[in-house]
């Protein structure tokens, strides 16, 4: 659980009204603990009355970190699963929009959007196709119209091209299979 005033709370408090459920404690741990956090986190527990042989129900889709302070202490950590359905990525609503919450995805998400939009180049050449409605084919050397047109990476990226302006080219149909064929060594006519 996060270290925030009455986040601990609500879990402690729901899992104490469980039938036979002799103490509830929620450690504060996370994906990064040291081991001084580790025994403390041991020490709490302990505290809370779990000790060797005892079982305690953890979260089925957690850190491993939620479950090293049992270990230590020789108790059993039971997983139980969130009863409501997973919809996002393997979790329910609640448990994504937590997900998503924390700072550290949060950054990672800002760097894929500021990333996509530097390595955008075949989209940004695809939507000036569109607006013009036709576009040169720099293979064949006519201007055909938008809808016959593919967008090409010259290198592409399966062999180590990037997606940036100077790979990027429009070709029609007809000389965009010819040129896959021959970027992937497949002369050979394709009927």
């Amino acid at each position: 659980m996060p270290d925030r005033p009455g986040v601990a709370a609500e879990p402690e408090d729901a899992l104490a009204s469980h039938p036979g459920a002799r103490h509830t404690v929620t450690p504060r741990t996370g994906p990064r603990d040291d081991l001084h956090r580790l025994r403390r986190a041991a020490l709490r527990v302990h505290r809370g009355g779990i000790g060797p042989r005892d079982k305690a129900i953890v979260p089925a889709l957690t850190f491993r970190a939620t479950a090293t302070p049992l270990f230590h202490l020789g108790a059993h950590p039971v997983p139980v699963p969130c009863t409501v359905p997973a919809t996002h990525r393997g979790r329910c609503e609640t448990h994504h929009q937590a997900y998503e919450g924390r700072p550290s995805v949060r950054s990672r998400q800002a760097r894929s959007r500021r990333r996509a939009l530097r390595r955008d180049a075949a989209a940004r050449l695809r939507r000036r196709a569109q607006e013009r409605g036709s576009a040169w084919c720099d293979w064949g050397l006519r201007d055909f119209p938008a809808s016959t047109m593919d967008v090409d990476h010259m290198r592409p990226l399966s062999l180590g091209g990037e997606d940036v302006d100077g790979n990027v080219q429009v070709l029609c149909h007809g000389c965009h299979a010819l040129k896959t064929r021959e970027d992937f060594g497949v002369m050979a006519p394709p009927f």
